[in-house]
């Protein structure tokens, strides 16, 4: 079995630190964002701002898709 270990020195790197501590977090709030963006494009009326809507889903999931691997 493969294992890492982060060495953070703090406090200076306390943003770092709480970056790599929250990350699934973020990844988890990132993915259900697209998920209400898709829907919203597969079942609303998204006809106004169709194209604005597809570019910030597509973004999201490749932003997703390479945090997730």
């Amino acid at each position: 079995m493969t294992t890492a270990t982060l060495v953070f020195h703090l406090p200076e790197e306390r943003q770092e630190y709480d970056m790599s501590v929250r990350g699934q977090d973020a990844y988890c709030a990132l993915h259900r964002l697209g998920e209400a963006i898709r829907s919203h494009l597969k079942y609303g009326e998204p006809e106004k701002d169709r194209e604005k809507l597809e570019e910030i889903w597509r973004e999201i999931a490749d932003a997703t898709y390479y945090v997730g691997n």
